[in-house]
C-alpha cells in the first residue's frame, strides 16, 4: 500500500437529508422523587448540523469543496441549521424553505459520555412536487455550472430523496461521467441502481432483503451477489460497526476490513465519516481495497469524538501513515 498518500481539492456536491443536531449534556447526581427516572442538572447545550449537513463538512475539513443541495423548514430550527452550516464557512446558497414542513431536530441528552435519551422532531413525508422541481432544478444548475467530481447521496428517510429525485439524480450524473455515491436507508435502498459507490451498513441490507445477515465473509458474499443482480453497483461497502467494513464488486473480489481497535465513545455520524472519505479516495484514483482501509480509519476516528463527528484531512493521513 502506497504511504505517499495525498488528497487534491474536488468538488462534491451532497444531496440529502440535513437535521440540527442537539446536544444536551449535564450531570446526574439523583433519581427524581416523582420518578424513576434520573435527573439532569448544570445542562450545557450545543447545536451542530448533520445528516447530510455534517457529510459537506467532513468534505470541507478533508480539503475539498463541498456543495450541499437541501431542504429546510421555514421555521426557527430550519434557520439555526442555516447558520450553523454558514458559520462553518459552507455555502446554504441551495438550501431551500419549505414551509410546509418542519425542519428535523434531534436532541440527544447526555451524562458521563452516555446517551440518556434522544428526542426526535421531524416531518418524514415526501416534499411535494413544487419542491422536488425546485431541487432538480437547482441540482442542474449546480452540474452545469460547475465542474463536479463527485455526488454524495445522504438519504435519512425524511423526505427528499424518492425514487423519482434519485433516478434523476443518477442518469444526469452517468451522462456527465460523475461518481456518485450512496448511503442509503430503507424506504428507497433499491432505487439506488447504477452507481459508483453502494454503502449500506448491515442492519439497513438486513432489512431490505428480510433476512438476518451476519457479518462473516460467506454470508456476505452471498448477499453482495444478491445486491449486484437488483442494483448493479461498481462498489459495495457494508459498514459492520465493530467488524469493521465489507467490500465487494458483486463478483469476484471481497474482503472485510477489520476495525482497529479502539474506545468508542459515540457512533454519531462515523457512517458520514466513512462515505466522504470513500468518495475522496476513490475519486483520487486510489484502489477499492486501499479505500476500504483508510474509511474503516476514519470512522474510527470519528467513534473516539463525542458527537456527530468530523475527521480533518491532516489527522486521517497522519493516522493512515503510521497504521
Amino acid at each position: 500500500m502506497d504511504t505517499r498518500v495525498k488528497l487534491e481539492s474536488y468538488n462534491v456536491l451532497i444531496v440529502g437529508d440535513i437535521m440540527l443536531d442537539r446536544y444536551l449534556t449535564g450531570k446526574v447526581r439523583r433519581i427524581s422523587p416523582e420518578a424513576p427516572v434520573p435527573i439532569l442538572e448544570n445542562i450545557d447545550i450545543d447545536i451542530m448540523p448533520g445528516g447530510a449537513a455534517n457529510v459537506a463538512l467532513n468534505i470541507k475539513t478533508l480539503g475539498s469543496v463541498p456543495i450541499l443541495l437541501s431542504v429546510v423548514g421555514d421555521d426557527d430550527n430550519g434557520q439555526k441549521l442555516i447558520n450553523c452550516i454558514g458559520e462553518n464557512h459552507i455555502s446554504t446558497d441551495n438550501i431551500i424553505r419549505d414551509k410546509s414542513r418542519q425542519t428535523t431536530v434531534k436532541t440527544r441528552i447526555m451524562s458521563n459520555g452516555q446517551h440518556i435519551l434522544r428526542i426526535d422532531e421531524e416531518d418524514t413525508d415526501i416534499v411535494n412536487n413544487s419542491v422536488k422541481e425546485k431541487i432538480l432544478r437547482s441540482f442542474r444548475q449546480i452540474i452545469e455550472g460547475n465542474k463536479i467530481n463527485a455526488i454524495i447521496l445522504q438519504d435519512y428517510d425524511k423526505g427528499l430523496l424518492d425514487k423519482y429525485i434519485i433516478t434523476h439524480i443518477i442518469e444526469k450524473a452517468k451522462e456527465k461521467n460523475i461518481f456518485v455515491a450512496v448511503d442509503p436507508k430503507f424506504n428507497d435502498f433499491f432505487s439506488y441502481k447504477d452507481v459508483d459507490l453502494f454503502k449500506p451498513n448491515l442492519n439497513e441490507v438486513s432489512s431490505a432483503l428480510n433476512n438476518k445477515i451476519t457479518p462473516v465473509k460467506s454470508d456476505l458474499d452471498k448477499t453482495a451477489a444478491i445486491l449486484n443482480s437488483k442494483l448493479n453497483f461498481k462498489h459495495l461497502y457494508v459498514t459492520l460497526g465493530s467488524k469493521g467494513i465489507y467490500y465487494s464488486n458483486g463478483k469476484n473480489k471481497s474482503k472485510i476490513i477489520p476495525t482497529k481497535l479502539r474506545t468508542v465513545v459515540d457512533v454519531s455520524g462515523a457512517g458520514d465519516v466513512v462515505l466522504s472519505v470513500a468518495t475522496l479516495f476513490f475519486v483520487a484514483g486510489y484502489s477499492p481495497e486501499e479505500v476500504a482501509v483508510y474509511s474503516n480509519l476514519a470512522g474510527g476516528l470519528a467513534c473516539g469524538k463525542v458527537g456527530v463527528a468530523t475527521v480533518k484531512k491532516d489527522r486521517l493521513l497522519e493516522e493512515i501513515i503510521k497504521s
